[in-house]
């Protein structure tokens, strides 16, 4: 009886010693990662694993506050998730158990489904058919942002407090990276949309470069699209593209504008706007690691561009996409002195050049 009892213990606090790991490196994975999906995904299988549940399913309130609108579900059939992947729950349905939990702000606890006379037309009930499960709130800053719900099936193995706690500590543990990463967003979009209208503000001094960096973002995202990137780096693309003259700001305007041909001196100046560029942008945290589009979108194959002189697969992929869309843009455009190239010639001669870039000391581009 007495080695039965020790046996039981170990098991016990081999189970607390698993979950703890598990909440350890759960809180390391949401401080280093910014991606939500790979978050959510991430953090819920965890929770199946360990706390042993079935499923699991995360619901935030919209920007309106209006609603509980689905944001992620794990465990069950892909088709009993997929059923559930429009599922929506104003927040004015106050007999509803998640817009409960969400108003008061504790967690709930159901150990019996059936005795409990929920409405069985309850999607989740009806269709995950659980017979216990808990709904804890996502609290952040005092704020709550959603509910994490999960389930059992097992009528002999029933949800816990104990289990109950430590969802709870997963539920806060989301809450806080979902905050953050919104923080993250908001910031990254406030600060490129003054440096999107800076751009903007310069070249729309000037009817002869009014929408380039547009169509070189644009141009930038196809190519990135064709060549099968993944979506987060056409991201990348699409700002660095925006962004791959922003250096121009500190050059004077009679020198970006010139319609004559530039003196060495006023090339040199020319030839700085890519580091100056990418000493403006440097301060991005999320862009740091993609400011080689801004500074090498100049270099040539031959290594005869600037300002690094990189040589052929040298000159990041990124940099030699935003490169091309670049060339092909100015050859269509009309300068002062010279007409836009037909849409067929230009498309040649960039072919012709395939990674070559044209010469800057004529396109001032």
């Amino acid at each position: 009886r007495k080695y039965q009892e020790v046996y039981n213990l170990n098991l016990q606090l081999y189970d607390r010693i698993d979950k703890l790991k598990a909440l350890n490196s759960t809180s390391n994975y949401l401080v280093s990662t910014q991606d939500l999906k790979m978050l959510y995904d991430y953090t819920m299988r965890t929770i199946i694993r360990i706390l042993k549940f079935d499923r699991a399913i995360l619901m935030l309130v919209d920007k309106e506050k209006k609603n509980l609108v689905y944001g992620y579900a794990v465990g069950g059939r892909d088709e009993d998730v997929e059923k559930i992947r429009n599922y929506k729950i104003p927040l004015t349905r106050e007999h509803n158990i998640m817009v409960r939990v969400f108003k008061n702000g504790k967690p709930i606890l159901v150990r019996d489904v059936e005795k409990a006379r929920l409405n069985p037309r309850n999607l989740i009930i009806s269709e995950f058919k659980p017979t216990s499960f808990s709904i804890c709130p996502l609290v952040t800053q005092g704020e709550v942002i959603g509910v994490l719900g999960a389930d059992r099936r097992n009528p002999d193995y029933r949800i816990t407090r104990e289990d109950i706690d430590l969802l709870s500590i997963f539920a806060n543990n989301i809450a806080v990276a979902i905050q953050r990463t919104r923080l993250d967003e908001e910031l990254k979009s406030s600060y490129l949309s003054a440096v999107f209208a800076l751009v903007r503000a310069i070249e729309n001094k000037d009817p002869y470069t009014k929408g380039h960096s547009e169509r070189v973002a644009f141009l930038s995202e196809k190519l990135g699209i064709i060549l099968g990137l993944p979506q987060s780096e056409i991201d990348f693309l699409k700002i660095g593209g925006i962004l791959h003259d922003v250096g121009k700001i500190g050059i004077p305007e009679s020198i970006v504008r010139s319609p004559k041909k530039l003196t060495p001196a006023e090339y040199r100046i020319i030839k700085s706007h890519p580091v100056r560029g990418a000493e403006i942008l440097e301060p991005i945290s999320f862009f740091k690691d993609h400011l080689y589009l801004i500074r090498n979108h100049h270099e040539r194959w031959d290594g005869k561009g600037y300002p690094d002189r990189l040589k052929g697969e040298e000159i990041p992929l990124g940099a030699q996409i935003i490169a091309l869309a670049d060339t092909f843009d100015a050859m269509i455009s009309r300068r002062p002195y010279r007409k836009g190239l037909p849409l067929k010639q230009a498309a040649r001669e960039t072919v012709s050049y395939t990674h070559l870039r044209a010469h800057e000391t004529s396109l001032h581009l």
